[in-house]
């Protein structure tokens, strides 16, 4: 019988959880159902809706699962889960350690939940099986196929079809017919593609509503293996059908319970197995067991069955193995017979019967256990037994059915409703009987195998069992008793202990014993360990106790006629099991944990061996445990007849196995045997074998072959298949790089399991060659190695790094978790959650960083400090505050870009909270008081939409805060949409800005829809920008649909116009550039070409903002083909270079082809430039193009092209801004010749400009008829700019010295250009600009770097606020603040293609002027249009002088002046309100300008003249005739001199060379002078101070490539492209994560570490190394070969970049944790900073004679292991009165230093191990000798050859024992040795050598001797002959056959050749 544990009531955990569960309402109807039930209503209806859902609607039945519950690693655990499913509620809960179940997860849905009937897991996925009633379930994907029986591939849609058992490897499915009562097993194959098709097309004709579209991989089906007699035609014949005695529709399955236990049915159990060769299973026959309800019990491998009766029955396959009792239920009947009624089919019929266990039965079959019909015609069953059942079952409870097996524990459905759940014990609990068992087992014949684990299991599992203790020593006495021994008469197991009641199978029942006791208890003590150990203990001794002999005769009387029953169970197969035991045994030796179990096991193995008369054996037992083996002891006889029924395996030798002795051998160079193990038991004893062969013989193919020639597998027969299943699962993988043999060896054992607490568990001698393998991998280990090889080795670095690679990316080790308490302290100023910790180690001298704070914070008020004179009104001083508020303004709308920079990525958000945005505060405070100020008083105008952009910058800046590797989704996007409408500029930044970080992929289209749909402007501009940036060089089809919406170039000519808003259209034109980045798509590329000069339209169409399209246009075009050069496939028809250049320098429009000419046909109305290109608006665009294009390509034909002019003639016809761009996009192209010198910045001024231009600090301008000083020094700072700006594209990131001095030298020079007597020469905003530019690229070098002169720079710009500095150089200035900073020092720039095309459009060189413009760096002033007829010189006004104040409609794109339509006359072009032009002319912007006028100067030539390239026949019509300009004018103000007149004579003639002034209008489309068509009013725009001329020619002037564009005025800003300011973001596209931050593994915070970086040498530099001090920004990983930390401090680590940069990449992405290991003895650089106090630690190193007198205590100084400092703690303080324990604390301190300064601390235990077991030598109290074989082997290895060559080879690594301590072990163990066999021992030697008793006393010192000197046994002497023996030549001669060391026989010889004198070396 046996008795189940652990019975506890059951209720699901769910269920409770449930009625506390919100969904629930918790009503007192409740209480009224039965508890299997459950309901749910919505708690919406209150109590008449719950009473409704109780009365109506059916109840639905709860349900649950229990599974084995896995640990948060995923190991196994013993506790369960559980799955509870009830009406709409599904609760997850799992166990712990601490509690038996808690929630894990609850889920709510709307509707009930729906189960599948099942799911099986296959070989090729998850197999679900549908519920029966399957039309309810919405369609699913099915995942098993086939219609059973025909030939044609269908879907199984059969719900007659149960599947009933399914197995992996073979892959097979068994499937019961609930209609026809059949059985069948499937085979279960992928399918085929051509099946797939057929059933694809059967399921669309037929119409089934399943999913048909799974993936082939998912889909099984099923085939045949064996031939049947199904068609051959079909895939799915199946291997055999099990049909039923008889058919009944109402068999019950496993899983649906039979209503009634009067339902009888018999359990069908068939057993199969593969054929060898593996193409077929061999079904054996069926076997039917009386069941009502069965469950597998998968821990112990057996099935519990209900039978009829009600009875609990273990099967193990069809054994019996017994009834199971449960205490506190009653039996079932008390009457009923115990005998089990015989299965149908006779166990001898059926193959061997299966265990299916690693316990129970082999790996390679199993057992189908399916419910089947009941037998009614079975004459097995008897009708009264069954009556006898039912009547009693109708009286009490009984067990209805078994449910939820989990592990060993099921679950009992009693009659009566409740649940029980019980434990079924297992096999055996202790380790070392499990171990046996396994082993015994393995060698055991099957049947025999299963009788003996079945006797075992009743007895072990009987009511009131062994505990834990006592459970050996029953497996010894049932082990013995089914060999044959009388185990009550064998002395030693006679008095086992049981603590509990003995078994009845053991012993007959004792009677209660009596009170008073009796003599047997007597003799009972005096056989106990107990007393034997008081006998031997020193108190005994000391007080001269007799021992007792009584109970020693006694066991001698016993001895005389003990003998073995041969007709026992294991009696024949007695020397197989003695010798399985014998090799756990070994096994168990390498375990130190085992200690204990190995000596029960000895006893044994003593006990076998002496009656197996196996001499060798006892021997060994005994040199290995001398106390415990005596020389003579209880032999029981085994007759002579009776051994020869013994079988005696071919496995079995007669010398003992020995896996000490073969190590032994190996490390000293002898050949061994192979040794013999057992698979899967013996597994220790195969890896030492395996390492010792790799390591220490050096054969690389011991641990890749079969490794026949060191190991003997033992096995009971011919196993090929598992043979080969073993090696294959230890093969060697040589994915890992592996170079020498100690790398080999540690990837080797990882790959089989072997880590390290498994080293820690091995003997230290035998750990020994794996740990010196271990330490030489240590040193250099490759970083590509898996976790696991890490661990092992010991650098906890590595295996973390390679784990955290492992893991998807998330929050980092370095993520900053701000506190709560600092939100509360200070407003958020957007800049809280940067790491502050990494920032004070790369910042730890000063506090830039928080100077960096407070120069971007944008949420505080602004100080606004204005002194009151005497003379100003409180009124006139409030005005004067707010002007300069308005001012300071300006500078804090610029803040966020830069503050976008500094805070990019560092932020992980909440998902349930919404992203924090600092608010932009526009408000001051005014000392002394810190009275508030306030634009919105009204006491000034504001300019309306003032903040429109700033805002949309600081949502952007929020954004950017959030790290790529955020977990943010659709929904949490979406609920940051704000509730306010003036926060929508925000949030639209705030969708920019999830789109540069990749987050805006995962937003629903059906949002992208809906945000675009609101027509809200921003929103559309940042969503369109930050989808295509999302989508990066793509080509995604869905967001190029989503582009072409806005632009109406992409759209077919026939569609719908949209009225898209401009800036819309601008975004969606770069957005495009963006997504088909690098692709040179062809039909963009063609389209984008075309849109850069797009002619403005008829009406209004084109006509606003051209430059800014073109410009836009021009960068998507450079993008598309971006670093292409000359190889633009399939578009050579295009000329896109040509093209471009015509752009760039002018000459005749194209004839527009493509399907959009229709739409530019018609000439626009309101701007005529003819057939011409304007090179204003087309210029910008172009240029950069080119430059993209031929980006890096060093094409100098293309640079040629965009040389800056070299005759002052050809540099008046190009705009000084534009040298600029074309000195840019030049530099780009020849980017190799890019110098980081002034030499090469000058060498790009072309001579004219060098030879002529003028230093700025003269006071005297010299005085020139033929050059414009002007042009010159505007040409010559434009230029400079554009080089410095391509000196900071080339060294981005880089932090390159030279050009960092090159370009802070220029800073400077601009700086103090400003301050210069002649800036107005120049020209301070032209300066501002340089300036500014130069700023940038000097930001770009040093980005991320946070250099202090650039930060000192950005800090005085700051301060600037006055005078030119506008919102955008206060943009520029922060934006190069924010790139010094980038991403806290964390991110800086890519040098890469796709970098440099996102820089360029994030720092186009032109500034916006203020924040609402994105047009120009123009400030409007309030203007007044004056028509001036220069031949009269007189002026007419164009606007009557009282309209100019009248109000006039805004257009809310902020367009300047635009010309009137061409039908207007010009004295009738007055505009009025009432009648105003179809484009409205707007004239006054912002308040009137205070400048000075000065009188105009124009500079005179003949018009006449032929120009450049003109010739005599072009003069044909062009007489002298009069010129209009129109002059634009502040009519309140004085005005500089218009550039390019220079008298102030009345008679005006436009001078010749300059070819009529072009223009770039406020229109964007402008009038341009190369047209026949009629004169038209045409504005020539300048920036601000500077009057704006309508121009007008009749006669057609000169072509030329160059246009003329005028000079800039003095002081005044050029009239630059627009230029989206949300562009300026893309900056993003170009940081990339730099910053390698060492972090201690061991206290896992940022620390410093040096590295060694190795460049890659190029054609500038050859291959070099730098060291740097981590954290540090690395240079662009291509450039470099390596990186190595360094130590002495941290171990080294080397990534090598040759292989690829992944593994670096994968590092930097996740916040650049390079987890670095502080090595033994070392202090980190912030403890030690210069490295003394870790000096102290080698000074120690050279044993000299101060090491003694170094204090313990100081250790902490340089190692902070918690294990080291400990042990200096306890081990190593001295205390008063230490006496001799000094010495041993001076030999631990010494042991210490010894194993921190040779970074070896895991040698610690062996040093104090092998000291402990010298000490114990000494005081021969040496009671086993494993210690001494440690020691032994210590010696060996250190001596051996493979050692010394290493040693050779490598003089610094490799394991170290310190040479000082190892020559005094030996040397005091010979010595105690010696003193032993001169006091004595020598006798003892002798009398051992000639096979005579010792005494006991010398027993343990003789096994120590014989051990140590290895020395022969006894039997192997007499075969060398030793008799007759007379010089130690002959002795020396013959015993080296024996293997005898010299030094050994040198003791013996004294004994050998009768002189009583050793003779001692």
């Amino acid at each position: 019988m046996i008795a189940a544990g652990d019975l506890q009531e059951f209720v699901p955990f769910g269920r409770d959880h449930c009625k506390h569960h919100p969904n629930a309402l918790n009503l007192q109807l409740r209480q009224l159902q039965p508890a299997s039930e459950l309901w749910s209503s919505d708690g919406a209806a209150g109590l008449v809706g719950s009473l409704q859902e109780v009365t109506i609607h059916e109840k639905q039945k709860e349900s649950w699962q229990l599974r084995k519950g896995v640990s948060e690693i995923g190991e196994e655990v013993d506790y369960d889960e559980e799955l509870y499913v009830a009406g709409n509620m599904v609760i997850w809960s799992k166990g712990s350690k601490s509690q038996a179940l808690a929630v894990y997860k609850a889920f709510t849905v709307d509707s009930p939940v729906q189960q599948v009937a099942n799911v099986w897991p296959t070989k090729y996925g998850l197999l679900f099986e549908r519920s029966s009633s399957s039309h309810e379930l919405p369609p699913g994907p099915p995942r098993y196929a086939g219609l059973f029986g025909s030939s044609r591939v269908q879907y199984v849609v059969d719900h007659a079809m149960k599947i009933v058992f399914l197995n992996t490897d073979p892959s097979v499915v068994m499937t019961y017919d609930t209609v026809q009562g059949l059985h069948s097993v499937w085979a279960l194959r992928r399918v085929k593609t051509e099946e797939e098709n057929v059933v694809l097309k059967f399921s669309e004709q037929g119409g089934t509503p399943q999913n048909v579209a799974t993936s082939s991989s998912l889909t099984a089906h099923l085939r045949s293996l064996s031939k049947g007699d199904s068609p051959v035609a079909s895939p799915f014949q199946n291997y055999s059908s099990i049909h039923s005695q008889s058919r009944s529709t109402s068999s019950p399955s496993l899983h649906s319970r039979s209503p009634s236990i009067s339902n009888m049915a018999a359990l069908r159990c068939v057993k199969f197995q593969e054929s060898n060769d593996k193409t077929q299973l061999i079904f054996g026959s069926v076997t039917n067991i009386q069941a009502k309800d069965a469950a597998p019990v998968e821990k112990i491998d057996t099935m519990l069955v209900l039978e009829g009766s009600g009875n609990l029955v273990l099967y193990t396959g069809v054994v019996r193995v017994g009834k199971v009792f449960i205490p506190g239920l009653p039996a079932p009947s008390l009457t009923m017979s115990n005998t089990m009624p015989r299965p149908s089919t006779p166990l001898d019929s059926v193959s061997t019967p299966n265990p299916l266990s690693k316990l129970l039965g082999s790996l390679d079959e199993a057992v189908l256990l399916s419910p089947v019909p009941e037998l009614r015609d079975s004459s097995k069953l008897h009708d009264s037994l069954y009556n006898e059942d039912c009547t009693f079952q109708q009286l009490g409870t009984y067990i209805h059915s078994i449910r939820d097996p989990v592990h060993n524990r099921v679950t009992l459905e009693l009659s009566n409703g409740s649940m029980v759940r019980i434990t079924i014990p297992e096999i055996a609990t202790s380790e070392l009987v499990q171990t046996c068992l396994q082993a015994i087992k393995f060698i055991l014949p099957k049947e025999v195998a299963v009788q003996m684990l079945v006797k075992w299991y009743s007895v072990h599992s009987a009511p009131g069992g062994p505990s834990y203790h006592s459970e050996w020593n029953l497996f010894v006495t049932c082990l013995m008793n089914m060999m044959g021994y009388n185990t009550d008469r064998l002395a030693w197991t006679r008095n086992f202990d049981f603590e509990g009641s003995l078994s009845p199978v053991i012993a007959p029942k004792k009677a209660r014993p009596s009170e008073t006791g009796s003599d047997d208890d007597w003799e009972y003590l005096l056989n106990s360990d107990y007393h034997q150990n008081v006998e031997s203990h020193l108190l005994n001794r000391s007080l001269c106790l007799s021992p007792l002999e009584v109970s020693q005769m006694k066991d001698e009387d016993l001895s005389q006629n003990l003998s073995l029953d041969s007709s026992t169970l294991l009696f024949t197969h007695i020397p197989a099991i003695f010798f399985v035991l014998h090799l756990v045994y070994e096994e168990l030796k390498l375990n130190t944990l085992m200690g204990e179990g190995i000596r029960s096991l000895v006893e044994l193995l003593v006990q076998l061996a002496r009656d197996l008369k196996l001499e060798a054996y006892v021997d060994h037992y005994y040199r290995d445990y001398p106390t415990l083996v005596r020389t003579t002891g209880q032999v029981c006889t085994i007759d002579q007849g009776q051994t020869g029924f013994m079988h005696h395996p071919s496995f079995f030798t007669s010398e003992p196995p020995s896996i000490y002795q073969w190590v032994s051998s190996c490390l000293k160079g002898e050949g061994m045997p192979p040794y013999p193990y057992l698979p899967v038991i013996c597994e220790r004893s195969r890896l030492v074998v395996l390492s010792i062969a790799l390591y220490i013989l050096g054969d690389e193919s011991s641990v890749s072959d079969e490794s026949s020639q060191y190991l003997s597998r033992i096995s009971i027969a011919p196993q090929k298949s598992q043979a080969e299943q073993e090696e294959n699962r230890f093969s060697f993988r040589h994915s890992t790089s592996v170079s020498s043999l100690a790398e080999r060896l540690v990837v080797w054992m990882t790959n089989v399991g072997f880590a390290l607490r498994d080293l820690e568990t091995l003997p230290f001698g035998v750990a020994l060659p794996i740990r010196d393998a271990i330490y030489h991998c240590r040193e250099q280990p490759a970083s590509d190695w898996p976790e696991a090889v890490c661990l092992l080795i010991g650098r906890q670095d590595l295996s973390k790094q390679a784990c955290e690679g492992n893991l998807p990316k998330g929050k980092s080790v370095l993520s900053s978790d701000v506190p709560s308490g600092t939100e509360t302290e200070e407003e958020d100023d957007g800049m809280n959650d940067m790491n502050q910790e990494v920032m004070s180690l790369i910042w730890s001298e000063d506090l830039r960083v928080q100077d960096v704070r407070r120069l971007l914070q944008s949420a505080h008020p602004v100080r606004v400090n204005v002194v009151q004179y005497p003379e100003l009104s409180d009124h006139e001083f409030i005005e004067e505050k707010e002007n300069r508020l308005l001012q300071l303004c300006q500078r804090t709308m610029a803040l966020p870009v830069g503050r976008g920079m500094f805070t990019l990525f560092s932020y992980h958000p909440v998902p349930t909270e919404p992203l924090p945005i600092p608010k932009l505060n526009l408000t001051g405070r005014a000392p002394p008081r810190n009275t508030t100020v306030d634009l919105n008083s009204g006491n000034i105008d504001v300019p309306p939409n003032m903040t429109s952009w700033a805002s949309f910058h600081n949502g952007v800046a929020a954004g950017l805060k959030i790290a790529p590797a955020s977990q943010i989704d659709s929904a949490w996007i979406v609920y940051n949409k704000p509730k306010h409408a003036e926060l929508a500029n925000e949030y639209a930044g705030f969708l920019m800005a999830l789109g540069l970080n990749g987050h805006l992929t995962k937003l629903a289209t059906l949002n992208i829809h809906d945000y675009l749909t609101k027509g809200h402007e921003m929103t559309s501009i940042g969503l369109l920008l930050g989808v295509s940036a999302a989508k990066l060089g793509t080509m995604d089809m869905s967001i190029t649909r989503l582009l072409s919406i806005h632009i109406p170039a992409l759209l077919p000519p026939t569609s719908t116009e949209l009225d898209v808003p401009h800036n819309v259209q601008v975004a969606a034109v770069v957005g495009i550039g963006l997504v088909y980045q690098g692709t040179a798509h062809r039909h963009t590329a063609e389209v984008l070409l075309a849109e850069i000069g797009r002619p403005p339209g008829p009406e209004m169409e084109y006509c606003t903002d051209r430059e800014s399209y073109s410009l836009a246009a021009g960068l998507a075009l450079g993008m598309v083909c971006l670093g292409h050069g000359s190889n633009l496939i399939g578009m050579s028809d295009l000329n896109v270079p040509e093209q471009l250049y015509q752009y760039m320098v002018g000459g005749h429009r194209r004839f527009q082809a493509g399907m959009h000419r229709e739409k530019h046909k018609s000439p626009s109305y309101q701007i005529k430039e003819g057939d011409t290109i304007n090179v204003d608006v087309t210029c910008p665009g172009a240029t950069l193009a080119l430059a993209m294009i031929y980006l890096k390509t060093n094409n100098r034909s293309i640079a040629d092209w965009l040389r800056a002019p070299d005759t002052m003639y050809l540099l008046d016809f190009v705009k000084p801004e534009f040298l600029l761009l074309r000195t840019l996009a030049r530099c780009l192209i020849l980017w190799d010749d890019i110098l980081p010198n002034s030499k090469w910045v000058d060498s790009n001024v072309p001579q004219i400009i060098r030879e002529n231009s003028i230093s700025l600090s003269e006071i005297e301008l010299p005085c020139s008829e033929d050059l414009n000083l002007e042009t010159l020094s505007q040409a010559h700072v434009y230029i400079i700019a554009g080089a410095c700006l391509s000196l900071g594209f080339r060294f981005a990131g880089s932090e390159n010295l030279s050009a960092f001095n090159c370009l802070h030298k220029f800073a400077k020079d601009f700086m103090t250009y400003l301050s210069a007597p002649n800036a107005s020469v120049t020209g301070p905003y032209n300066l501002e600009t340089c300036l500014s530019v130069v700023l940038l690229s000097l930001a770009m070098v040093m980005a991320g770097s946070g250099n202090l002169k650039v930060l000192q720079l950005c800090r005085f710009l700051h301060m600037k606020t006055g005078g030119e500095m506008n919102y955008g150089f206060h943009l520029a200035h922060h934006m190069a603040l924010g790139l010094l900073f980038l991403g806290g020092g964390r991110y800086s720039l890519s040098t890469s293609n796709s970098s440099i095309a996102a820089l360029l459009c994030a720092l186009y060189p032109h500034f916006p002027a203020h924040s609402t413009d994105n047009r120009t760096a123009l400030n409007p002033e309030v203007l007044a249009m004056v028509l001036e007829d220069v031949v009269a010189g007189h002026m007419v006004p164009l606007v009557p002088q009282e309209e100019i104040s009248s109000p006039r409609p805004r257009s809310n794109r902020q367009d300047s002046v635009h010309s009137q339509p061409p039908a207007l006359p010009p004295r009738q072009a007055t505009w009025s309100p009432q009648a105003r032009p179809s484009f409205p002319l707007h004239l006054c912007q912002e308040p009137l300008s205070r400048v000075r006028r000065p009188s105009s100067t124009l500079r005179r030539r003949s018009r006449t003249t032929p120009g450049p390239e003109e010739g005599p026949s072009q003069k044909v019509d062009q007489a002298p005739q009069p010129t209009r300009v129109v002059m634009l004018e502040d009519i309140a103000s004085s005005r500089p001199p218009a550039a390019g007149f220079a008298s102030e004579t009345p008679s005006f003639i436009v001078p010749a060379r300059r070819a009529g002034f072009t223009s770039q209008s406020l229109c964007p489309g402008t009038w341009n002078p190369h047209s026949s068509h009629l004169p038209c009013l045409q504005t020539l725009r300048r920036a601000h101070h500077q009057p704006q001329i309508l121009f007008w020619s009749p006669h057609r002037p000169h072509r030329h490539p160059a246009f003329y564009a005028p000079a800039s005025v003095p002081g005044a800003g050029p009239r630059l492209p627009y230029h989206l300011q949300a562009l300026r973001h893309l900056y993003v596209l170009a940081a990339e994560p730099r910053l390698l931050v060492p972090v201690d593994v061991d206290t896992n915070t940022p620390c410093y570490a040096l590295l060694e970086v190795t460049y890659k040498g190029t054609q500038w530099y050859e291959q070099t190394k730098e060291e740097l001090m981590a954290p540090t920004l690395l240079p662009e990983l291509h450039l470099l070969k390596q990186i190595k930390v360094k130590g002495p401090r941290y171990w080294e680590l080397l990534i090598d970049l040759s292989k690829g940069t992944q593994h670096l990449k994968s590092i930097l992405s996740k916040d650049g944790v390079l987890y670095v290991k502080l090595r033994a003895g070392q202090l980190s650089y912030k403890e030690d900073p210069m490295g003394w106090q870790s000096l102290l630690a080698q000074t120690v190193a050279n044993r000299n004679s101060e090491a003694r007198a170094f204090k313990p205590e100081t250790i902490s100084a340089f190692t902070s292991d918690p294990a080291l400092l400990s042990f200096a703690e306890y081990f190593c303080k001295p205390t008063v009165n230490m006496g001799q324990k000094q010495e041993i604390l001076d030999l631990f301190s010494s042991v210490l230093y010894e194993c921190v300064t040779q970074e070896t601390p895991e040698m610690l235990p062996a040093y104090i191990a092998m000291d402990q077991a010298v000490r114990r030598l000494g005081r021969r109290e040496m009671s086993e000798t494993s210690e001494l074989w440690q020691i032994k082997l210590v010696l060996e290895f250190f001596s051996s050859r493979s050692h010394q060559e290493r040693l050779q080879n490598h003089p610094k690594r490799g394991l170290f024992m310190n040479s000082e301590f190892l020559p005094v072990v030996k040397c005091t163990i010979d010595n105690t040795l010696d003193q032993w066999l001169q006091a004595g021992g020598d006798g003892c030697v002798h009398a051992y050598l000639n096979g005579q008793p010792c005494e006991e006393s010398q027993l343990s010192m003789l096994a120590c001797f014989l051990v140590y000197h290895s020395v022969p046994a006894p039997r192997h002497l007499p075969s060398i002959g030793l008799e007759g023996n007379t010089s130690f030549a002959e002795l020396l001669f013959k015993f080296k056959q024996l293997k005898m060391p010299v030094r050994a026989l040198l003791r013996l010889a004294p004994l050998l050749l009768g002189n009583p004198q050793p003779m001692l070396m």
